[in-house]
């Protein structure tokens, strides 16, 4: 038999699971790394889409800041001093006003043709059978021609896409 002294103890290591120690703070630099590259892109993508006249302006900053003190920024049109959001402001102006008067004229346009397209049915011989169902007006998206079936006369035989003869 063996001796009670040569015998070694057993040891038994039980890890308890659960969830991993602390992890520090270093995701909170990461994060803020990315929300700064991103503020960054946005700002390049922003200018990027800017009038040539502010890109230079913000281009001769960059070159001379000393140019650029207490008073603000320097103005880029001639006479009162306009800042780069005082232009955008007046450019988005001027193109809204351009746009509204382009916007007017298509609208004069569309219900001159409306006119012209109701005067060449109206010539049409058959014109008055169908009559009631034509309709020529001008909506919010522009110059809308329905045909409609009202009195139970349908502009097609069922089922095909043949015009029946009062139609034609």
């Amino acid at each position: 038999m063996q001796d009670d002294d040569n015998k070694q103890p057993i040891i038994i290591k039980k890890k308890k699971g659960g969830h991993a120690g602390h992890h520090g703070g270093s995701w909170k630099v990461a994060f803020a790394d990315f929300v700064t590259s991103m503020m960054a892109f946005f700002l390049v993508m922003w200018l990027m889409v800017q009038p040539e006249d502010v890109k230079e302006h913000i281009a001769g900053y960059f070159q001379d800041p000393t140019g650029y003190k207490a008073g603000g920024y320097k103005s880029i049109l001639k006479g009162k001093g306009n800042s780069v959001v005082d232009l955008n402001y007046k450019n988005s102006l001027i193109q809204n006003r351009n746009r509204k008067k382009k916007e007017e004229q298509m609208r004069q346009t569309l219900q001159k043709m409306g006119r012209q397209i109701q005067g060449k049915l109206e010539k049409m011989p058959g014109f008055r059978a169908v009559q009631d169902q034509i309709e020529v007006e001008m909506t919010a998206e522009g110059l809308r021609i329905q045909l409609v079936d009202r009195t139970g006369n349908p502009f097609f035989a069922s089922g095909s896409a043949d015009l029946l003869p009062h139609t034609k």
